[in-house]
């Protein structure tokens, strides 16, 4: 028996046809766990899930309907998202085309984040409050080694100080085996003692992209420096249990390098501004002279009656003929009677004479003037 044969865009739109005809999927709700919600332009992505399974979604035009209903980040949230599935051809794809989300109660993801938030501030994790450094020097930074955010505190710290000096101890912030890495980076800045305060940062992401900020170790961890720290992980809606084991929490990790460079600030200003004074008033010196040397040197070319391009050549003509010059080749000059002696008739025998050489004068009496 021969088999049918068809290619992978027939299959793939037969599906779609499909599940387009079907009106028993269309606006449906599914009940279902959010995680990994991320917004991009008005748009939202996430995943939705029970114990068993899960499915793609996509809201279209999220940003107005959350704000008609004031609606709070949805991850972690048990949910009901009205909707209805969708088959792409292109890419063989299965998503479920969100338009609504109605809350259900709260999540297992969100109901453990509560429930060890609650445990830790009664063990006095989050009770801690060690006031920043007025005058910070070296900023311990705990972040990705490649990515936006250690660029963005660079560049706003060394903007507001540029003195300040900028220690990365780099960590993974997402996935398998972050939260030992925080832990550990945090741990050794804090017992090197090289850094001021301590900055633990990461950019935003979902619920489930923030986890290891949500874990106990790292909390603990936080908890137990003794150097100040700032926690500036995600968005300035995102609270993580890093924020709340910290001695300060900044919105976002560009606010951390303002929050902890405000005191250098103003020092800073200071020194820039001597030293654009003292470069300014270098160059006017500097133009000065250069326009004193330009009015001499045409002054000698309409005295000579050189050109312009060859007064440098009779400068150095003149410079190399000059007293000093020839000292340097041996001559000397004669005083007499406090008087340079220009000929040998101004010298009578048995007049003292100076000659005198660079550095010392030559005490000499006259015996006798010979005419040549």
């Amino acid at each position: 028996m021969s088999k049918r044969v068809i290619g992978v865009s027939q299959l793939n739109e037969y599906l779609n046809g499909v599940i387009d005809s079907e009106d028993l999927l269309k606006g449906i709700g599914v009940r279902g766990e959010i995680s990994n919600f991320k917004q991009s332009g008005a748009s939202a992505f996430f995943t939705l899930k029970d114990a068993e399974s899960r499915i793609e979604c996509y809201f279209y035009n999220y940003r107005e309907a959350a704000a008609n209903k004031s609606a709070p980040d949805p991850d972690g949230m048990l949910a009901v998202v009205t909707g209805n599935p969708s088959f792409s051809p292109r890419s063989g794809r299965l998503m479920f085309n969100a338009r609504e989300i109605e809350a259900a109660g709260q999540g297992d993801l969100f109901k453990q984040f509560i429930a060890l938030k609650e445990r830790l501030e009664k063990d006095g994790v989050f009770s801690r409050q060690i006031p920043l450094p007025k005058d910070v020097r070296k900023i311990g930074v705990v972040t990705s080694r490649t990515g936006a955010v250690i660029r963005d505190i660079v560049s706003v710290a060394r903007r507001r100080d540029p003195s300040v000096h900028i220690v990365l101890m780099p960590a993974r912030v997402q996935g398998t085996g972050a939260e030992a890495e925080i832990c550990e980076a945090v741990r050794a800045l804090d017992a090197s003692g090289i850094a001021d305060v301590i900055v633990v940062a990461r950019g935003g992401g979902s619920f489930a992209d923030l986890a290891p900020f949500n874990t106990e170790a790292v909390a603990r961890c936080v908890a137990a420096c003794r150097t100040p720290v700032v926690s500036a992980v995600g968005h300035e809606t995102d609270f993580t249990l890093c924020d709340f084991a910290s001695d300060l929490r900044a919105p976002t990790p560009s606010a951390a390098a303002e929050l902890v460079t405000k005191e250098a600030a103003f020092y800073a200003r200071d020194l820039l501004n001597l030293l654009r004074m003292v470069r300014a008033r270098a160059v006017y010196a500097a133009e000065s002279a250069a326009a004193r040397c330009l009015q001499t040197v045409r002054g000698f070319c309409s005295y000579k009656g050189a050109a312009p391009e060859n007064a440098l050549e009779i400068l150095a003509a003149r410079l190399a003929n000059s007293p000093p010059a020839r000292f340097r080749e041996g001559y000397f000059r004669l005083v007499s009677e406090g008087k340079y002696v220009k000929g040998s008739d101004e010298l009578r025998a048995g007049a003292i004479v100076a000659a005198k050489f660079p550095g010392a004068d030559v005490i000499m009496e006259v015996k006798e003037v010979m005419e040549r």
